[in-house]
């Protein structure tokens, strides 16, 4: 199980900090919109998916309810009937559309020339992976076979955009359940459209992990008799979490023994945590750290 941090250890400036700077060079004001509207994002795209999920919604509305004229003003104008629509989709497609295909570009844009060999991990082959980067490190550095590798959210070497999964982990209809126990009884159909606008914001940024799982079985059922899984790079992070959960469904079987990477000891203290609460023990785990002591 691959992670980001497998492709930073080959020297990859594949971090959503570097993502960052990408952005910033050809298009600040992209920034700026989703430092303004993406929470907690401000100086720090590490947590990007995340943030996805946590698009401040009442400032989008407050702010385009300027546009939200009576409709029985002496200045009324029959622009007005979309105008505050069209301002929250000002906002809300740069998030939800523009971000992605500059996320795809700068993928395509990382030099994978810039590896050194002398930093090949000590890897197991044959193997199956299961790689949460879009980017082909195993194929073209360490020459794995297209068929023992699962990009579950997509690679540039398959497909264009359109293929690369990018997003959060809130299901949006969470979001329709708890607007229909809290519906007003506003029918302006204005305002009913700027919230379709932004429910379909969130069901755009959405990483659909159980319709992937589904999608992706027939992988997963390669695991069953599977003894080792290691994870490289991969920050456990809680948006990825259902796939590690589906692998141990997958592996009992086997009742396979983990190898997880780490880079700091906050970063391994946090992955003993997960793993705990996922109800893998620690007798069933070994924790190596990420260093070049680990190339051969």
């Amino acid at each position: 199980m691959l992670g980001n941090g497998f492709d930073l250890y080959h020297g990859l400036p594949t971090r959503f900090e570097d993502f960052r700077v990408y952005v910033l060079m050809r298009k600040p004001q992209l920034v700026e919109v989703a430092e303004k509207y993406l929470c907690n994002l401000q100086g720090n795209w590490s947590n990007l998916e995340e943030a996805f999920a946590n698009f401040d919604e009442d400032t989008v509305v407050d702010e385009a309810s300027y546009f939200l004229k009576s409709y029985g003003a002496d200045d009324w104008s029959d622009s007005f009937h979309h105008d505050y629509q069209l301002e929250i989709s000002r906002i809300v497609e740069p998030l939800s559309s523009e971000l992605k295909e500059h996320f795809y570009a700068w993928l395509c844009d990382i030099d994978m020339s810039a590896m050194d060999e002398s930093l090949k991990l000590r890897i197991v082959n044959p193997s199956l992976f299961l790689n949460f980067n879009y980017t082909p490190v195993l194929q073209d550095f360490y020459a794995i076979p297209d068929d023992q590798i699962l990009h579950i959210h997509g690679s540039i070497n398959n497909g264009g955009e359109e293929e690369i999964i990018l997003g959060h982990g809130w299901n949006p209809q969470s979001r329709i359940e708890s607007q229909e126990n809290h519906a007003s009884d506003d029918h302006d159909v204005r305002t009913i459209e700027g919230q379709d606008i932004i429910k379909n914001y969130f069901q755009a940024t959405f990483k659909p992990t159980d319709s992937l799982l589904i999608k992706h079985n027939d992988f997963m059922e390669r695991l069953a008799e599977i003894t080792n899984i290691y994870v490289w790079g991969h920050s456990l992070s809680s948006v990825d979490i259902p796939y590690f959960e589906a692998v141990i469904d997958a592996t009992r079987v086997g009742k396979p023994h983990w190898h997880i990477s780490y880079f700091s000891q906050g970063e391994k203290l946090h992955h003993q945590s997960v793993m705990d609460n996922l109800g893998v023990s620690k007798h069933e785990v070994t924790f190596l750290q990420l260093t070049r002591s680990e190339a051969q």
